[in-house]
């Protein structure tokens, strides 16, 4: 399962274009989140990637500006055994997800994007709009973030488990819709809140038998994540979102909330992060709804992610 990995690694690695420096000091111009009024605190988020952990940041690329990704995440590290986990290489020998996108920059405030994820073969476009930026006058940076999925698993995988269903292509749909309000206190601290909305166009019938609440088609939850600077090229990256859910609340079959914690290096024009977490899904759409590990009980994965930037 790793050979394919590896494969889109090599290949995001050596994307190259002529006439790009790989200076430091000219890849902070790649990402803008503010005008010229903005002061020098505000500009140490040109260095910031577009993303946390599991979620997205408020910054957008630069117009013209373009961007690769490819992220993993694998299997949980620890196992009920030593034997168990070396088996699995801790995990490594099981590619839970591997998502391929690309994102594109339309404005300085406008970024659009696609992708495909292993995980329930889902095909999304998502829209990313920073339509208030953080200036001497204004305190917060706000984004609004959509994005549109549809899985392109078989139809008795996606029916599975259900009693002579209606076949409907509308029902591979699902749905996220985020306000991304942010932050940056200092040169070295950023933190964002991320009230999150979830739709599936499609879900199986399940009863909660404690509190006979049933799964609902809508998931709201509450995201809260920081980026806190460490050097020029290191950052601590960290995520976690609070699912409002009556069904998931003391469920038998568990439910837990996605935390994720990480390290970024930001080096000659590379994002490139190494990070933990309980959820095996990359996308907000899957793993919201159904993240069933547990931190507390050393249910925690191996994900890598990779950006490039191409200034067009």
């Amino acid at each position: 399962m790793i050979k394919p990995l590896l494969f889109y690694v090599c290949i995001l690695l050596n994307i190259n274009l002529v006439g790009q420096t790989d200076t430091l000091k000219q890849n902070t111009t790649i990402l803008k989140i503010s005008d010229s009024t903005t002061s020098k605190i505000i500009n140490c988020l040109f260095n910031n990637a577009t993303t946390l952990v599991n979620s997205q940041s408020s910054v957008t690329l630069k117009k013209r500006t373009l961007q690769f990704n490819v992220g993993a995440r694998f299997g949980n590290i620890i196992s009920s055994n030593l034997n168990t986990a070396a088996h699995s290489a801790f995990g490594l020998d099981n590619l839970n997800d591997l998502r391929l996108s690309a994102d594109y920059g339309v404005t300085d405030k406008i970024t659009i994007g696609i992708g495909r994820s292993k995980y329930r073969e889902l095909l999304d476009g998502s829209v990313k709009w920073r339509f208030l930026s953080q200036s001497k006058k204004i305190p917060l940076a706000i984004c609004a973030y959509l994005n549109a999925g549809y899985t392109a698993m078989t139809t008795s995988q996606l029916y599975e488990e259900t009693i002579k269903p209606i076949t409907k292509e509308a029902h591979r749909l699902q749905y996220v819709s985020q306000l991304l309000i942010a932050r940056q206190f200092n040169k070295h601290i950023y933190i964002e809140l991320m009230p999150t909305f979830v739709h599936r166009n499609f879900i199986k019938e399940a009863v909660n038998t404690n509190n006979y609440e049933v799964d609902s088609n809508d998931l709201f939850s509450m995201g809260i994540g920081t980026h806190i600077k460490l050097s020029n090229c290191l950052a601590f990256v960290a995520d976690y979102f609070y699912n409002f859910s009556k069904f998931q609340h003391n469920n038998p079959t568990p439910h837990f909330n996605a935390l994720g914690v990480g390290l970024e290096v930001n080096k000659k024009g590379y994002f490139v992060k190494l990070n933990l977490t309980n959820n095996i899904a990359i996308m907000s759409s899957s793993f919201l709804p159904s993240t069933q590990d547990s931190w507390t009980k050393g249910q925690f994965k191996l994900g890598i992610s990779i950006s490039k930037h191409i200034s067009l």
